[in-house]
């Protein structure tokens, strides 16, 4: 729990970085973790489903760090609050959406996705739970990922007659042989950690399932990278980044206009009515 000086200085913080929907949130690490800072999903009771105001106030706590001396920000720590990291986009909330609200969620998506990559210092997932959609996508746009070993990950859109359309089908190829990315994406099955480890998406994994140790050892990985040089990390970061930098804006640009279209094809609408019905999947996919 934050002590009553810590919880003033989230506020102040998420006050300078224009936060509004109480869904982000931003802190300094803890003591003896210098120069690092968390962004944090809170949106706990629903898994961190994403919102368009998520989205919003994720961008603009990733400008607030970004702005702040390079000495004093080096590392920052991505987690979700609750039981889970990120289990997507919020199907239920977005069900009803009309093609200018889908549109123009999708583009907030994006913004969130490019503002984490856009950071210019290292930035360390702590996934736990789940990591689901554009959960995952956002951990794939951090630089590395600790995860425990239960941890499920998954790109589930062909399995609701979309592709991932944010990063997904771009970050994975870079990071992934393309064998391995391709079977993630065609199947949409579910992947755990440990899996993900042994073919390097993860970087780290804890020995226990508990929330609190995914974000202690993420603060941890965080914590040693700050202790090196920040202008030497941020230039090895761009340097590193470069290919994916100068590839991801088109590529990016390329997915969405395929996902665009298909979010109101009745193979989408389906899936989404057999989801509201809690039924299993597959849907009854028809091709149209």
């Amino acid at each position: 729990m934050l002590s009553a000086a810590r919880a003033r200085l989230c506020q102040s913080m998420a006050a300078a970085a224009g936060l509004s929907s109480g869904q982000v949130l931003i802190r300094k690490a803890p003591q003896g973790k210098t120069h690092v800072y968390n962004i944090a999903f809170n949106r706990p009771d629903v898994r961190n489903a994403i919102t368009l105001e998520m989205m919003m106030d994720l961008s603009r706590a990733a400008k607030y760090l970004s702005g702040l001396p390079q000495s004093e920000c080096r590392a920052v720590v991505l987690s979700g609050e609750g039981k889970s990291f990120c289990a997507g986009r919020d199907l239920k909330a977005s069900r009803n959406f009309t093609p200018e609200q889908a549109k123009e969620y999708l583009q907030g998506m994006k913004d969130g996705v490019k503002a984490v990559l856009g950071l210019p210092m290292p930035v360390i997932a702590a996934v736990h739970g789940h990591a689901m959609g554009g959960g995952l996508e956002f951990a794939l746009a951090s630089d590395l990922r600790v995860a425990s070993p239960a941890t499920v990950l998954r790109l589930p859109e062909t399995a609701l007659g979309l592709i991932p359309g944010v990063g997904g089908c771009v970050l994975l190829p870079l990071m992934l042989p393309i064998a391995t990315a391709l079977d993630m994406v065609y199947t949409s099955r579910p992947v755990q950690a440990t899996e993900a480890f042994n073919f390097g998406l993860v970087n780290r994994l804890t020995e226990s399932d508990n929330p609190e140790d995914v974000y202690n050892k993420a603060l941890e990985l965080a914590s040693s990278i700050a202790a090196n040089g920040p202008l030497a990390v941020r230039a090895a970061k761009r340097v590193i980044r470069k290919r994916q930098d100068e590839e991801f804006p088109p590529w990016l640009e390329s997915a969405s206009a395929e996902r665009e279209p298909l979010t109101f094809t009745k193979d989408h609408q389906a899936a989404l009515d057999w989801f509201a019905a809690k039924k299993s999947p597959p849907a009854p996919f028809k091709g149209m």
